[in-house]
């Protein structure tokens, strides 16, 4: 890249660098007829090199540029401001500078400017350094402004016209600025050659303006003409006398500046002023550099002080300087005055070599801490004594940092015995093990420090999960608790919150949430029974913002196992056919948690049932016979089920035939035996003997009726015959086959017939 033509013309501030300077550069012949101080357009005067340009403007005609009177001639300041502008937007990496001599207010030029759209390339001073070329053409502002007439500034700096006529006087742009309040000017009034360079020690003194800002050196004659500016722009006259002023101000001339500037006898104006600059003598800025930890010195290496290699430093480059400040000289002759002294420019700057302050974190609490968790970080500095004097405290600022990332930032507090000392508060979002370092910022006296690096852990406080039973190990049948609890020794007395995730072997995981910590299941509850067997028990903490999630298990695993288990009796009553029956099946299952049920290979006898809940086999027999069947015991549960084959033998019952009373001759008697047990669908018939003459007896329902024909006392025997009885196995479905009639009883019966 190339500034101003120039390479090495970058890196300098605007402040460093000569230009080539027309004065009245607007005053060109035809257009101006009478004291014209050019013979070149203002286009040409921008091709040819020309970078800074005195221009008078009139307020006459809305603006004219002009010498003196503008009747004379003149450029229009729209005219002259689009040619600008037209040559910026062609040449991106030139800087130029315009001083005005103005006759019009400053809000009128400032119209000019937007109206030429040249505004947007007009730099504007932050009133301490001005910038490198570099960062004009960087930052497209690369166009200086200067007026040094009839203004004043305001409390901001910026110009106005205290006979402006609107609101009292209108501020203008800031990038308009004061000339006389940035630099001065030498005498501009010379007549003959006998005016300039060391001739006249005049020549370089200030006329108008401050002395410690830019440099404008005057270099024509006084009426101008083209024949005497050949003489004094030659570069064997312009150089030495530019070089004079150089030394005598020990300040590089910012603006050449010369009429006719094309008109030369030997060297060009144009290449006397890039001579300046390869030979100026560039003093670098204040350097500060930073000692190591634990030395005192530090080699330090200056920049070249001029283009061409020229110039010498009061102390070597590469030298090693001690802690503090060392002030640096640097010069460069440049000729000899008329009285044969040599003549220098001269510089100071000043080295700083500043110890880092050992910086240290000294606490950071809480450690561990909870994501998003306030975390305080303490830390120190030690203001050590680089300057043998008392310790300055440290005044820059502390940055906690996690590699690229900024935690938190704050100050130093003034202590006692050398320390400095300071805390800030930060967070994390994630969680991790924190590489924390205490960045100092560095300040005037103390270079910038990184500390040893802590390790912050940032995690949700740690947690053990326990599980625990009831009754371990427990019957089938009886309820059982299974507790788990979330504990943390790092809690700092918080207590566990969120769910508990209970897995039972395969079952299906059950939800909880923890009160207090704690989450309990109980199975015979509000779970149902576990089945005879081994489980696991797995509970599974899920875990907060606070509590890291953690799992445990039931020690050797939930065992459940069945009660003892024995039927009796050993064998059951005998029973008889229409006789009520009732038996006892016992267990040694606990009363509350059991069950019977008459099940596999047979049938309880047809009559008879048991009772689920007490084991009580009861009815009345409705068969004779041996009955084989199985009783299966459990619990309520279905499991832990045991059985027993047992027999019920019926047996046929005695029958009993009820009494007869005694019949009269010849009256009706109507009278039923009565078989018991009843039910047995019996059937009547006489044995022995013959019922009284008259008399007769129904088989069916042992019914003896009829009028008694014959006195005496008659005897007959009368036998029931009923109760019915298995000949052999049920079949599949449970179903018997019957005999009629297995079982009878008789009576002999004496019955008198009386008149």
């Amino acid at each position: 890249m190339k500034c101003n033509g120039f390479e090495y013309l970058c890196d300098r501030r605007y402040d460093q660098v000569a230009y080539a300077t027309n004065h009245n550069a607007h005053s060109i012949w035809p257009n101006i007829r009478v004291f014209w101080n050019q013979d070149r357009s203002l286009p040409d005067q921008l091709a040819d090199g020309i970078r800074g340009m005195m221009l008078d403007v009139y307020s006459d005609g809305g603006g004219q540029l002009c010498h003196a009177r503008c009747a004379n001639g003149y450029i229009s300041l729209s005219d002259g401001l689009g040619e600008i502008k037209n040559f910026l937007g062609a040449n991106r990496n030139e800087v130029v500078t315009l001083i005005f001599e103005s006759y019009m207010y400053p809000r009128d030029l400032v119209d000019a400017f937007r109206a030429a759209d040249l505004e947007r390339y007009a730099y504007t001073y932050n009133g301490s350094r001005w910038p490198t070329l570099r960062e004009m053409i960087t930052s497209n502002k690369r166009l200086v402004v200067f007026v040094n007439n009839l203004e004043k500034e305001d409390g901001s700096g910026v110009l106005y016209h205290p006979l402006d006529p609107v609101s009292g006087g209108f501020v203008g742009a800031p990038w308009l600025h004061s000339q006389w309040r940035h630099g001065s000017e030498t005498p501009y009034s010379y007549s003959s050659l006998s005016g300039f360079g060391a001739d006249n020690p005049g020549y370089c003194a200030v006329d108008r303006g401050v002395t410690n800002g830019l440099f404008v050196l005057n270099h024509f004659i006084t009426p101008a003409n083209a024949l005497a500016a050949a003489a004094v722009n030659r570069s064997g006259f312009l150089q030495p006398s530019a070089r004079y002023c150089q030394a005598l101000r020990n300040r590089l001339p910012n603006f050449v500046t010369v009429d006719f500037y094309n008109y030369f006898l030997g060297g060009s104006v144009t290449g006397t002023v890039d001579e300046l600059n390869r030979t100026a003598l560039v003093c670098p800025d204040n350097i500060i550099v930073d000692a190591e930890p634990g030395v005192n010195f530090k080699q330090v290496f200056f920049p070249p002080l001029s283009a061409d290699g020229g110039g010498e430093y009061s102390i070597p480059s590469g030298s090693y300087f001690p802690l503090g400040v060392t002030n640096v000289t640097a010069r460069r002759e440049y000729g000899y005055s008329s009285g044969g002294q040599r003549l220098f420019q001269t510089c100071n700057f000043t080295v700083f070599v500043r110890r880092p302050p050992p910086i240290e974190i000294y606490s950071n609490l809480p450690n561990p801490a909870l994501p998003n968790e306030q975390v305080t970080f303490s830390y120190s500095g030690w203001h050590p004594r680089p300057l043998g004097d008392l310790s300055p405290h440290l005044t820059g600022t502390v940055t906690i940092k996690n590699g690229a990332e900024v935690v938190c930032t704050g100050n130093l507090t003034p202590g006692f015995f050398g320390y400095d000392n300071g805390s800030c508060t930060g967070s994390f979002s994630t969680e991790g093990d924190k590489s924390i370092v205490a960045v100092y910022s560095g300040d005037p006296v103390y270079a910038p420090a990184t500390s040893a690096p802590v390790t912050q852990r940032v995690r949700r406080f740690n947690t053990t999960t326990t599980v625990t039973s009831s009754l371990n190990p427990a019957q089938h049948g009886r309820p059982v608790t299974i507790t788990a609890k979330v504990t943390s020794a790092e809690s700092r007395g918080a207590i566990p919150q969120g769910e508990v995730i209970l897995q039972v072997g395969s079952l299906a995981p059950s939800r909880k949430p923890l009160v207090n910590g704690v989450a309990s299941y109980t199975f015979g509850g509000e779970f149902g029974f576990l089945d005879a067997g081994a489980y696991t028990m797995t509970a599974t903490y899920t875990g907060s913002n606070s509590f890291s999630p953690s799992s445990g298990a039931l020690a050797g695993g939930q065992k459940v196992v069945c009660a003892n288990n024995t039927i009796g009796p050993a064998s059951l009553a005998i029973g008889q056919a229409g006789v009520p029956y009732s038996q006892t099946i016992t267990t040694t299952l606990p009363p509350n948690n059991r069950v019977f049920q008459a099940a596999g290979g047979g049938f309880l006898p047809p009559g008879l049932n048991i009772d689920w809940a007490t084991g009580v086999i009861s009815g009345t027999p409705l068969a004779v016979g041996a009955f084989n069947f199985t009783v299966l015991v459990g619990d309520l549960q279905g499991g832990c089920g045991a059985s027993r084959n047992f027999t019920i033998v019926i047996t046929c019952p005695t029958i009993r035939l009820s009494t007869l009373p005694d019949a009269r001759l010849g009256q009706a008697y109507s009278q039923t035996i009565a078989a018991t047990p009843a039910g047995g669908a019996y059937k009547f018939a006489v044995t022995a003997g013959a019922l009284p003459p008259g008399l007769t007896l129904n088989s069916s329902t042992g019914a003896i009726s009829g009028a008694p024909t014959q006195v005496g006392t008659h005897n007959f025997t009368i036998k029931a015959t009923g109760i019915k009885g298995i000949t052999g196995p049920p079949d599949d479905e449970g179903n018997f086959n019957f005999a009629e009639g297995v079982c009878n009883g008789s009576r002999n019966y004496k019955l008198k017939t009386t008149r």
